[in-house]
């Protein structure tokens, strides 16, 4: 499951925190819920909301959920397993890191005049060469490869596929990733505290 690919999560609706916890059926059967990374630094924002089906879950909603698309603002991509357990408002907070994927993430800089046809090119291209799921903001994708995957494997298709004017930036190993987590994350977890705006 965490090497399924999830193409459109951007189709799906966004995080509220004044609303009832979402739980979506996706095309394949998974679920998709909301679990929500808090971060040290407030310059960031209060938080990050991502898509994540559970794996391994008790009644009360802790456990075990494996995220289906990537983080903009910290270092959790595709794939990672993730602890969350709900707080008083129902929503799942992230609580800790059960394994991080092993595959890589990559960063690849376009010019934000890019057409919407020409970057929905490239990911499905990126897709026949074997991305599992690409966040699309402006002037950035985020990229995540499979496990089995090397960084030079991945950055050959980038040379190949992308236009000229795009740039790859940083391919963080999971070592960095984990790093970047640890810095970035606020894992501190107070079931009183209801969910802000993310």
């Amino acid at each position: 499951m965490t090497d399924t690919p999830i193409h459109h999560v951007s189709d799906l609706p966004p995080f509220d925190p004044s609303a009832a916890p979402l739980s979506i059926i996706d095309d394949r059967g998974f679920e998709l819920v909301h679990v929500l990374v808090s971060f040290r630094d407030l310059d960031l924002g209060r938080g990050e909301a991502l898509w994540a089906t559970p794996v391994q879950v008790e009644t009360d909603g802790y456990g075990i959920y494996v995220l289906r698309n990537n983080a903009l603002l910290s270092a959790f991509r595709m794939g990672d397993l993730v602890e969350a357990a709900r707080g008083c408002d129902s929503h799942l907070r992230v609580i800790g890191v059960a394994r991080l994927a092993e595959g890589p993430v990559t960063e690849v800089l376009l010019p934000e005049e890019t057409p919407p046809d020409v970057i929905q090119a490239a990911m499905e291209t990126w897709y026949r060469e074997g991305a599992l799921f690409t966040g699309d903001m402006p002037g950035v994708l985020l990229t995540a490869w499979p496990d089995e995957m090397r960084p030079g494997e991945v950055l050959e298709i980038l040379d190949r596929t992308s236009p000229p004017d795009w740039e790859v930036g940083d391919i963080p190993t999971t070592t960095t990733r984990a790093l970047r987590l640890i810095n970035d994350v606020d894992f501190t977890f107070d079931p009183n505290s209801p969910a802000t705006a993310l």
